[in-house]
């Protein structure tokens, strides 16, 4: 965690609310998505899963505005 300021932020969604802080930032990291392969003090791998949520748009929105369940 010591590659981010105590005051840090970690803006994971375009409309959300950014994760705030160390303590923020690592429990995030901790229980959702980032696993990391160290080599030495560097890191060698990030892995990050995660599952998109779904967002319900109204009846009227553009075709070109509607994704498909699978992200697409």
């Amino acid at each position: 965690m010591t590659i981010f300021t105590e005051g840090a932020s970690y803006h994971e969604r375009v409309m959300g609310e950014p994760i705030r802080g160390r303590d923020g930032i690592r429990d995030y990291w901790q229980t959702k998505v980032a696993l990391l392969t160290f080599d030495g003090p560097l890191i060698s791998s990030l892995r990050e899963y995660w599952a998109s949520e779904v967002v319900e748009l109204s009846p009227a929105a553009p075709a070109h505005q509607q994704r498909s369940p699978n992200g697409g």
